[in-house]
Parts: C-alpha cells; structure tokens; sequence
C-alpha cells in the first residue's frame, strides 16, 4: 500500500513537472515533444506510443493500470511494430488504450513451465509498453496475418471455473511437438469488464474481442506450429461466444469443477 501511494504521488508530481516544461521547451516526459504528440494524433502512421517503465508499483499479478506504474514517452511508431516483433504481446485493454507489452529477449511469455500464465510473465518482466488506440487497434488487428485464418492450423481453447488441473494441462500440451500453447492471455478479460461496466456498447465489445483474438494469435516470426492451445483467463470464458460466431472452425472444450471444491480451492 505504501509504495503504491508513492507512485500516485511521484506521478502527480511527473504530471506537474509535465506542466512546467510543456510551457517552458514544449515536452512532457508522458508524451514526448508537444508536435510529435499532436502529430501523432493525425498521422496512422506514428499514432502509436513506446513508454520505457521505470518503475512498478505492487500489483495483482496482471498488467493494471498505467498509474501503478512509472514511465517515461520513448517513442512514436508505425502500428504494424505489433505485429513485427514476436517480442511485443498484447496484455491489457482499458478504456483508452490496448497495451502491448515489450519482454526481454530471454522471456518467452509463452514458457509454460516458466510462467504458469502469460498475465504473470507480463507484470514481471515488462520493460516497456506499446499504447495504441482502440482505432489504431482495430485497423492493425484487419490487417494482421494470424492463426484464425490459417485453416492449417489446429485451434483449441479450453475456458474452465479455476482451481480444475487447467495450468497442469497446458503444460502437458506444450510437450507435444508442433504445439503452442497460450496460458491465460488477459486482454479479453478486460474487454468483458469494460463491457459489464457500460463503458463500451455491446457493438465495441464485440469488436475488441475479435480484435484481441486475432493479434493475440498473430502469426510467430520465428517459429512455426500446426497447433495450439489457448487457455482463457477465467473471466474471458464469456468471450468463447463472440469467438466462436466469428469462428466456427475452432475447437472448445472447458473444464469444470464442483462449485464447493472451487472456491475451498481458493480460499
């Protein structure tokens, strides 16, 4: 509590030290020079923003807010840079913006056996984020090559209550040759919350889950897998039908648990 409470207060001084030099050199240290900022608003082509993190407050093991965290504006790119870095993973979707974060070169968010989710591996290892438009998220999601496409490759994503032998699974599947396997990506969580929340219409919602399924299983640079194996996080379940009226070639099967076995499970 106490090392989040002076983050908050170490941001509201970034935002008043922000002030100060936007009138003295306009530049803030959020949004980089003032032109650049505005430019970026009006060109596709550098509407995307790149924030190194320099510090993290303590957080639920997922990707929250940008206040719990410390950064500073690196740089403006082109949106395709999602799609171009295998590096670079969607992690979080809020009100303003779809959140890519940036991993280490010797992080492999999808390293079952290192990282029993991919939300965990994202809150640890995170060393900068990518922010983009719910637009600008849309339109690259339209043009993303990606396994949903791909009739060749097997899709199957097993949805569960928590607490059923899932995380033991995936790391079973990722002992199959060929296989991929996506443990507990959380971004459709948050489209379902802002959703529940009437902070997008059902129209928004729908959208945001497509789009989030597509580049969450854009095409690997360096790799190549005949199939794989998608375990939702427990409140993306409710996605699985957007998904599958979108696409009805992939495969669901979930997992399921007595309800009293559940929650004793985590309590």
């Amino acid at each position: 509590v106490y090392i989040q409470l002076l983050i908050l207060c170490l941001y509201r001084l970034q935002l008043l030290l922000d002030c100060l030099l936007l009138h003295l050199i306009g530049y803030t240290t959020l949004h980089g020079w003032d032109k650049d900022h505005k430019e970026a608003k009006k060109d596709f082509q550098k509407s995307v923003q790149i924030v190194r993190i320099l510090w993290k407050g303590p957080f639920p093991p997922f990707i929250g807010r940008l206040r719990r965290y410390l950064y500073v504006h690196e740089e403006y790119v082109q949106p395709n840079f999602v799609l171009e870095n295998d590096s670079v993973t969607l992690a979080r979707i809020t009100d303003e913006y779809c959140i890519f974060a940036i991993m280490p070169d010797d992080v492999n968010v999808y390293d079952t056996g290192a990282y029993p989710f991919m939300y965990y591996a994202h809150a640890c290892h995170a060393i900068k984020f990518v922010l983009m438009s719910h637009s600008t998220f849309h339109a690259v999601a339209e043009s993303c090559q990606n396994y949903l496409d791909d009739s060749t490759v097997d899709l199957t994503f097993f949805p569960n209550v928590g607490r059923c032998g899932s995380t033991l699974l995936c790391q079973m599947f990722s002992k199959i040759p060929g296989a991929l396997v996506m443990s507990e990506p959380y971004a459709t969580s948050n489209a379902i919350h802002l959703f529940n929340k009437h902070i997008v219409d059902e129209k928004e919602y729908k959208a945001l889950v497509t789009s989030a399924w597509k580049v969450q299983l854009k095409v690997q640079l360096k790799a190549d897998f005949d199939k794989i194996f998608i375990k939702p996080a427990l409140f993306s379940s409710a996605s699985m039908e957007t998904l599958k009226e979108a696409y009805p070639r992939i495969k669901i099967f979930v997992l399921t648990r007595h309800p009293k076995s559940v929650i004793s499970s985590f309590v």
